[in-house]
């Protein structure tokens, strides 16, 4: 009988086996994060920059739903201005159009009609999910929630705020009809730009008191929408500046934990992608000098060559300007000193150690939760 080694897995093995495993550790991760203990603990922040799928295991971080929050409001808002300016542009593209007034006609519906006004509405339905969006910080930010209602208020508490919002279900509803152009003619010319006529809305749509006084009160039958856009994106603008300094003055331990990962990730992979580039330049000789306005600008390139060509001290400086875009080791510093062929005035570096803190147990982190050794990465004890 033979007693041989037994036969090594097949591919189809080895891939399930790893496909088993990254599947534990991503088990494990969001095991770790829904805890919601801050700051992180250091063996889960180590493990989850080294995944591909960090944004998704991200999600398990106390912090994301705000982040989602102010991400969408500011893309929201973002969607107004634009459905504002296309309104704009599609208006000023027939200011002064010398046409006939029948051919002018022709013209509009050949060209901007349909465009425009679903801008219209793109534009209404932007500001109803930003006044959605607005109230889901009530309960993620009770801390200032009454700093940010006050904001609104100030921003965007004037009734042209509260006729678009109103406006936005009336044109869902079918309750009213989409705006149309008002033609004018001063002889030279014809222009038109869309409005809306008071008397037709308030005679079909379902609007409250405060809307309703506001189009009766109208001067004229017929108004341009175009004009309370643009004060609506004039309130927005000012309303997202303001909302992103309070935030910025009340930062969450949450949100600086979650941005503090995410650019450990960004300044890791900054790190390694600049590993595999600089090992074959290295090996080519490549002179570093004829493209560094590649990478700095005019005056940081002239501050490097203040130094003399291939000292320590150009070589530090260029690492200077380097540290807050990428974690630098030392394995990526000697690899910037072979590139600028400049005397290292530090240690040799040795092998790289085990990436697993000293200060950590066996049970935690599981090997399966470490991630690969970097290539000729390195730390000085």
């Amino acid at each position: 009988m033979s007693t041989g080694a037994p036969s090594p897995p097949t591919f189809e093995e080895f891939a399930q086996a790893e496909h088993d495993r990254k599947e534990v550790a991503a088990i494990a991760i969001a095991e770790g994060l829904k805890k919601g203990e801050l700051p992180t603990p250091e063996p889960i922040v180590r493990a989850i920059i080294w995944r591909v799928d960090r944004h998704v295991l991200m999600r398990e971080h106390v912090y994301w739903k705000e982040h989602k929050l102010r991400v969408g409001l500011d893309a929201l808002i973002s969607a107004a201005l634009a459905a504002h300016l296309d309104l704009a542009r599609a208006e000023a593209a027939l200011t002064a159009f010398a046409q006939t007034k029948d051919s002018f006609e022709d013209h509009i519906r050949q060209t901007v009609e349909n465009p425009a006004q679903k801008e219209v509405m793109a534009f209404c339905a932007a500001y109803v999910g930003t006044v959605d969006t607005l109230r889901r910080f009530k309960t993620r930010r009770p801390d200032i929630w009454s700093e940010i209602d006050a904001l609104r208020i100030k921003g965007t508490g004037s009734v042209e705020y509260r006729f678009i919002f109103e406006l936005r279900r009336n044109l869902s509803h079918g309750s009213v009809v989409v705006p149309y152009w008002n033609i004018r003619n001063d002889g030279a010319g014809t222009s038109g730009a869309i409005h809306f006529s008071s008397s037709e809305l308030l005679a079909f749509g379902d609007w409250g008191s405060e809307v309703k006084g506001f189009l009766r009160t109208n001067a004229s039958d017929s108004f341009s929408i175009s004009a309370i856009t643009a004060k609506c994106v004039e309130g927005l603008a000012k309303f997202r500046r303001d909302l992103e300094i309070l935030f910025a003055r009340h930062r969450t331990t949450a949100e600086r934990d979650f941005e503090g990962i995410n650019s450990l990730a960004r300044r890791v992979g900054s790190r390694q992608f600049a590993k595999i580039v600089l090992t074959p330049l290295i090996a080519k000789g490549i002179d570093p000098y004829a493209h560094l306005h590649r990478f700095f600008s005019s005056e940081q390139v002239a501050r490097i060559l203040d130094y003399p060509n291939r000292s320590a001290e150009q070589v530090e400086y260029v690492l200077r300007l380097r540290e807050a875009e990428m974690d630098i080791d030392d394995s990526l510093k000697s690899l910037i000193y072979d590139l600028f062929q400049a005397k290292k005035d530090f240690a040799a570096v040795p092998e790289p150690p085990s990436l697993e803190p000293k200060s950590l147990g066996q049970a935690w982190p599981p090997p399966d939760l470490i991630g690969p050794h970097e290539i000729g990465e390195g730390k000085s004890e």
